[in-house]
């Protein structure tokens, strides 16, 4: 018994989203980390769409090439009001102590 095909793009494309929260939660999307996160993102989304399978190498490696640069220039999230707040008081204090 096989998966049906919509289930499974639908599997990979919750398992891309958590890659992607995943690597940008941690920062990581401006390194070179974003080229395996985008591969495993190809290669989930290439392996469950069959008519995916069936086009050209070309094509797939065009894919990955455009997966890592979204991941790459993902925004990076927001700085909470509490993080603005320490970095304001840290520029503040570097500011007093330095002549």
């Amino acid at each position: 018994m096989s998966i049906p095909v919509p289930l499974a793009v639908l599997v990979a494309i919750i398992f891309s989203t958590v890659v992607v929260v995943a690597v940008t939660a941690t920062g990581l999307q401006r390194t070179p980390l974003c080229v395996l996160a985008g591969l495993g993102i190809a290669m989930m989304i290439w392996m469950a769409y069959p008519p995916a399978q069936q086009s050209s190498p070309v094509v797939g490696f065009l894919f990955w090439t455009l997966m890592t640069l979204l991941i790459y220039f993902f925004p990076e999230p927001e700085a909470t009001s509490q993080t603005a707040q320490d970095e304001e008081l840290l520029d503040q204090f570097f500011e007093e102590t330095n002549p």
